[in-house]
């Protein structure tokens, strides 16, 4: 086969078959009692307004987890807000950014977890974040856009989550931008 008739889908399948970036080399973060009992706090606050206004779950856990949800999603946040120095609004607004003006964060306790972009993260220019870790203790793994990661339709994976498809874009972790403490920006 020449080059010229490699698959090119067959390629980022083979890329993502490669041993992602050992975790161990991403920044670790540890967060403080203080900071795990308000990150923690914020979730709860997050999943109440999601009960009051009767908002479901878009990744299909059950009712019990998304408490647990929040919680580890706050906790991400506020971690990467400590690594990269910006503001963490706490719980925030719903859909609006997670960290500082523009960052948005995702975050898996697998350690070779995916950047899993929803369907409806649209915004083209939205810098998102990916941290590994749980219960205090984080790495960041890095940033992407996500215009520039859904261009990618070999990443997309459906499944039917309590009768209804769920489209997102799995994000493989060397696709990922790395943390630079020199960069401020990181991308704008």
């Amino acid at each position: 086969m020449s080059i010229y008739e490699y698959d090119l889908f067959q390629y980022a399948e083979d890329i993502d078959k490669r041993s992602p970036p050992k975790s161990t080399d991403y920044p670790r973060i540890v967060l403080t009692s203080s900071e795990i009992l308000m990150a923690v706090h914020c979730g709860g606050m997050r999943q109440l307004e999601n009960v009051k206004k009767e908002r479901q779950p878009r990744n299909g856990h059950d009712d019990m987890n998304n408490w647990h949800v929040h919680a580890e999603g706050c906790l991400g946040e506020c971690a990467l807000a400590k690594l990269t120095g910006h503001y963490w609004p706490g719980k925030g607004e719903f859909r609006g950014p997670d960290v500082g003006p523009s960052y948005y964060v995702k975050t898996t306790p697998w350690q070779k977890g995916h950047l899993i972009l929803d369907d409806d993260d649209r915004n083209n220019l939205q810098q998102t974040w990916l941290m590994l870790g749980i219960y205090g203790t984080y790495r960041c793994a890095g940033w992407t856009l996500v215009g520039i990661a859904k261009e990618h339709k070999e990443w997309i994976h459906e499944e039917k989550i309590k009768g209804q498809i769920r489209k997102g874009w799995w994000v493989p972790q060397w696709f990922l931008e790395p943390y630079d403490p020199k960069r401020d920006n990181h991308g704008y």
